[in-house]
């Protein structure tokens, strides 16, 4: 039963809505419920609208960055709102993402990154304290960007905060 349920959901979804893609049920989504509450992170919370508006300047800033379709992000973060607005954005660019757990070992972490061939990696700095400088040296990953940091780095936040909303 549950097998036809979610066959004629496609159906409707492809033929009725014209949704083929993740993209295309993501734009629906922000059409539909554009001032509605996203995500609530902590004290951040952020509507539909702003989830989307982030991602375009995440999307735009990622180009600029040298990521085109195909190109491997790679991102290590725990469970916190930028996930999302990654996610998104890698839907609109045809960029991959790689998620990389923050269980995983220092050895593991290499080798997906060699393996995948990650170009840039979004990561939250707390994971990395001591492996930071030989992820960086036996890797070929190109532009590291930190979810935040207190030492005047460029991160996450800047290039949204610096990048155009136009998708």
């Amino acid at each position: 039963m549950q097998t036809l349920k979610n066959t004629l959901i496609h159906w409707y979804l492809r033929r009725v809505k014209g949704i083929t893609l993740p993209r295309d049920l993501i734009s629906l989504a922000i059409k539909r419920y554009s001032q509605d509450t996203a995500l609530i992170d902590g004290e951040n919370t952020f509507t539909y609208a702003r989830v989307m508006e982030r991602a375009a300047c995440l999307a735009n800033a990622l180009s600029r960055l040298g990521l085109n379709k195909g190109d491997k992000l790679g991102l290590l973060s725990g469970n916190t709102y930028p996930y999302f607005e990654i996610r998104i954005a890698t839907y609109f660019t045809g960029i991959v993402l790689v998620p990389l757990s923050q269980d995983l070992n220092l050895e593991d972490m290499i080798f997906i990154s060699n393996d995948c061939q990650i170009k840039i990696l979004i990561y939250q700095p707390g994971l990395l304290t001591e492996n930071l400088q030989r992820l960086k040296t036996e890797t070929r990953i190109e532009s590291w960007i930190p979810l935040f940091s207190d030492n005047g780095e460029n991160t996450y936040e800047d290039l949204i905060k610096n990048s155009p909303a136009r998708m």
